[in-house]
């Protein structure tokens, strides 16, 4: 009998080239699906809500999404239909609203522009200047702004900057919108939340916590009749006042981006979470060999 879950999380499943950060490809993907659902029993959130007691042999699973590219719905649903494997998408409420991407994406496709234009990334708030010369540079380089980025509070004004030396000429990436998400075979997708902006956490006051977390929540809800019971930390920042939070609006399962397996229950409904995201399926295939047996 199975004594704990493990949850795997990913972001996009695409065969778009982009090197800043490669997205899954769809044949690769549908291999891991085959893969989790041959050694676990996935489950949805709601069941693992109720999961109070191992009655299964395999280990149970969840699989997430965050973010709500548009790619989800034109790439990994259609295998996640075909394999009929349930999944929680975390979306970003003001992103659902607009389509304007979040820092994140924005900061990737400018460093891919950068790269495209063999020029040189210099801002005062960046330890060094970042020259790009092939696709593993280009990649490397976006992680490390990142890096340097999420502490800070004026990220995205920091972002406008460097953009302003591209003209702010760099592709938008498509996400999805709410008439998209209206779309969404229940029976396969439930919608959780990513906060309203994707922000950090932990760098802001805890009114601006409270806004986030609840603005994020009445969206969902208005938009799609349902009370979102999930919260995926953006970036797996959070801190105490995060949580407390959390609690307080109704978010039941919460999700951080710390590698380790849940034991059933949860402490605090707290759970931690799997990232996959190579482009080669053999590096998937040996993160996930690892993961079922730690």
């Amino acid at each position: 009998m199975s004594s704990f879950v493990q949850v795997f999380n990913f972001h996009r499943v695409s065969d778009e080239h982009s090197p800043a950060y490669p997205p899954i490809p769809t044949r690769v993907f549908e291999k891991v699906v085959k893969f989790i659902k041959r050694h676990y029993k996935i489950i949805s959130q709601k069941e693992l809500l109720s999961l109070d007691s191992a009655n299964s042999r395999k280990p149970f699973a969840v699989i997430t999404f965050d973010d709500g590219f548009y790619d989800f719905k034109k790439c990994a649903l259609p295998i996640l239909i075909k394999h009929n494997v349930p999944v929680s998408l975390h979306v970003v409420t003001k992103v659902a609203e607009t389509g304007e991407t979040f820092w994140t994406q924005k900061l990737n496709k400018i460093v891919e522009k950068y790269a495209l234009e063999n020029k040189t990334i210099s801002n005062e708030h960046l330890s060094k200047e970042y020259t790009l010369r092939n696709d593993e540079e280009t990649e490397q380089v976006a992680l490390q702004i990142y890096k340097e980025l999420l502490p800070l509070k004026n990220k995205v004004e920091i972002l406008d900057n460097i953009a302003k030396e591209i003209d702010n000429e760099y592709e938008k990436t498509q996400m999805l919108l709410w008439n998209d998400l209206k779309t969404l075979p229940a029976s396969i997708v439930e919608i959780g939340s990513h906060t309203h902006t994707h922000t950090n956490l932990k760098t802001i006051e805890t009114s601006e916590i409270h806004n986030e977390l609840y603005t994020s929540w009445n969206e969902i809800n208005k938009n799609t009749q349902h009370n979102p019971i999930s919260i995926a930390f953006p970036n797996g920042q959070y801190d105490e006042r995060v949580l407390e939070e959390a609690k307080i609006i109704g978010y039941k399962i919460m999700y951080t981006c710390e590698a380790k397996k849940n034991i059933i229950p949860a402490s605090d409904n707290i759970y931690h979470r799997y990232d996959i995201y190579n482009k080669e399926y053999w590096k998937n295939y040996i993160k996930l060999l690892k993961y079922r047996f730690l």
